[in-house]
């Protein structure tokens, strides 16, 4: 195919400078035959071609695809659906054909319907091996033992490898924050020298000027003890942890949209499942930097660059003040001098161990669980379940005699 600039030229080499089609071939590059045949034509004209029809395998579907597109344009971010779940989607309708038509297809859709291209320009951070690791929260739901409950989903990722640990939890506590930097360091095998965080409530008392920060004393005790230096993005500037922000959003539509379809017997099944899929996905991942590498394989040289993990069951107990919780049945009155007022039966008395599962039957619990919602019997849980209801605290702060 030509255009009009490069018919001009042919004219002019030919009819003006006299050269032989021969010598234009040579210095155009263009086939005799072509030269031959746009030359016989007396005058100037521009060059048409037929429109060329594609035939695709999406053309059956398109219709189906852009409303799909259209009902994602009204939900959140987080619940709209990823080209990929899309493309999963249309293969059960039939579609026999490739990803990638299905990915520009709705690259142009979205472009007509924001009537422009978005060509943002960004400046990518780098890590060495074994220089940082950065941390966040995710709410995710999930039917953990017969019900729908929302939870606190722990990711840790390192800069370097890509490497990512997921832990699911019913809060964001200090036991559960520092319960999954033990996890995520001990599936790592080690421990890099910075973390990256935002101001997270759990980490940061006060945030002052620039990157002035009072850290919490219990969170800065952890960090003393697994020896790596903290540090905290600027106020909503989510982008400085861009990694595991990133990570969040691929992990909710690799990893989680298979946890939303299984109902879970408990927290530990779940997380159990949720270590499985990461180690998985290491070894099914491409590293981004070094696409002919794997995450796993990354991860086993930066291994050579973080201080060796530790045994922290035991070591966990420095950073919590020890709190024996008591577990008994409460009768709850309709009056207000009535509520809490009866302990009727002492069921067992359990030290704080973290996340230890108990069984319900053992609390004996069920007009407590009723009115304020024991998860799976954890005697932890069960203290900041009654914590949480100032009049029973008030009521039983001296009999349960926690350490506060």
């Amino acid at each position: 195919m030509i255009n009009v600039g490069t018919l001009a030229k042919i004219r002019r080499m030919h009819l003006r400078d006299g050269l032989p089609i021969k010598e234009i071939e040579r210095r155009t590059g263009l086939a005799r035959n072509t030269i031959k045949v746009w030359l016989r034509k007396g005058e100037m004209v521009q060059p048409k071609y037929p429109q060329r029809v594609v035939v695709s395998k999406l053309d059956g579907f398109t219709e189906m695809l852009a409303t799909w597109l259209k009902a994602d344009q009204h939900r959140g971010k987080r619940d709209r659906r990823t080209i990929k779940a899309l493309y999963e989607a249309l293969t059960e309708q039939g579609y026999t054909g490739g990803y990638g038509r299905v990915a520009a297809f709705a690259r142009r859709w979205r472009e007509d319907q924001s009537g422009k291209v978005d060509k943002a320009a960004f400046v990518p951070l780098k890590f060495a091996l074994g220089d940082a690791f950065q941390f966040d929260w995710s709410t995710e739901y999930a039917w953990v033992g017969g019900l729908r409950r929302r939870l606190e989903v722990a990711h840790t990722k390192l800069c370097g490898s890509r490497a990512f640990w997921l832990v699911a939890y019913p809060t964001q506590s200090h036991e559960m924050l520092f319960d999954a930097h033990a996890r995520a360091f001990a599936a790592f095998g080690g421990v890099p020298q910075r973390g990256i965080y935002d101001n997270m409530k759990t980490a940061v008392d006060k945030v002052g000027a620039g990157k002035k920060r009072v850290i919490n004393a219990r969170f800065e005790a952890m960090t003393g003890h697994y020896l790596f230096e903290p540090e905290f993005c600027n106020v909503a500037s989510g982008w400085e942890k861009g990694i595991v922000e990133k990570n969040v959003r691929d992990r909710r539509s690799s990893i989680w949209h298979k946890a939303l379809k299984q109902r879970w017997p408990s927290m530990e099944a779940l997380n159990d499942w949720l270590a499985q899929e990461c180690r998985a996905a290491w070894a099914e991942l491409n590293h981004p930097e070094w696409p002919t590498l794997k995450v796993a394989d990354v991860l086993q040289d930066e291994q050579q660059f973080i201080t060796t993990g530790r045994d922290d069951t035991a070591q966990l107990q420095m950073f919590l003040r020890p709190r024996p919780v008591f577990a008994r049945q409460l009768e709850l009155g309709h009056s207000r001098q009535g509520l809490g007022e009866t302990l009727i039966q002492t069921h067992q008395v359990v030290e704080l161990q973290p996340f230890a599962s108990v069984d319900r039957q053992q609390l004996g619990a069920t007009r407590f669980e009723q009115r304020l919602l024991v998860f799976e019997g954890n005697p932890l849980l069960a203290w900041r379940a009654v914590s949480a209801h100032p009049l029973l605290a008030l009521a039983l702060a001296d009999k349960l005699r926690v350490l506060l």
